[in-house]
C-alpha cells in the first residue's frame, strides 16, 4: 500500500488573505475562488485562519446589535445598529480564528484525517517549520487520496 504524505495530496496554490484585508474582500475572494475558508497570513507566516462562517457570524452579530464576545479569538466591538459599510470595512484581523490547527507537509494523511475529525476543521494549513504557509489540505485533498488507495 502506498503511503501518502500531506504533501503529495495537499492543495499547493494557496489562496491567502492579510489581517488588513476587510471582511468584504475576504468574501470576495473566498467566492471567486470557490474555496470556504483560508489561511491568513503576515508576511507569508500563518497568523490566523478565516472561513465564511466567520464572516456570517460577523454579519449576523451586527444585525442582532450583539457585541463580538461569543468566541475568545473575536478582538473587535462594533456599536449595536453598526452600518453594512462599518461592518464591511471590519478586517479579517478582527474576526479571522486564532487558534488554528495546522501540520506539517511531512505527516501522514492519516494524521492530517485523525487532527480534522479529532478537532472539527474542514481544512488544515500546511506549514513548515518556520510557520511559513507551503499548501492547504482540505477533506475533498484526503477524499481523493483514499479514493486513490482504494483504487
Amino acid at each position: 500500500m502506498k503511503r501518502f504524505i500531506v504533501k503529495d495530496v495537499m492543495t499547493h496554490l494557496v489562496v491567502a488573505l492579510g489581517t488588513k484585508d476587510t471582511i468584504e474582500q475576504a468574501g470576495q475572494r473566498l467566492l471567486s475562488n470557490r474555496i470556504s475558508g483560508t489561511p491568513v497570513v503576515d508576511e507569508g507566516k500563518l497568523v490566523g485562519i478565516v472561513s465564511e462562517t466567520d464572516l456570517i457570524q460577523t454579519y449576523a452579530q451586527a444585525a442582532r446589535g450583539t457585541p463580538f464576545s461569543g468566541s475568545a479569538n473575536r478582538l473587535m466591538s462594533l456599536p449595536p445598529g453598526a452600518s453594512a459599510q462599518e461592518v464591511s470595512n471590519t478586517t479579517v484581523g478582527d474576526v479571522m480564528t486564532l487558534d488554528v490547527v495546522s501540520i506539517p507537509p511531512e505527516a501522514s494523511v492519516w494524521e492530517a484525517a485523525s487532527l480534522m475529525h479529532r478537532r472539527g476543521v474542514r481544512r488544515l494549513p500546511v506549514v513548515d517549520a518556520n510557520m511559513y504557509v507551503v499548501g492547504v489540505l482540505t477533506r475533498s485533498d484526503l477524499v481523493r487520496a483514499m479514493a486513490v488507495l482504494a483504487s
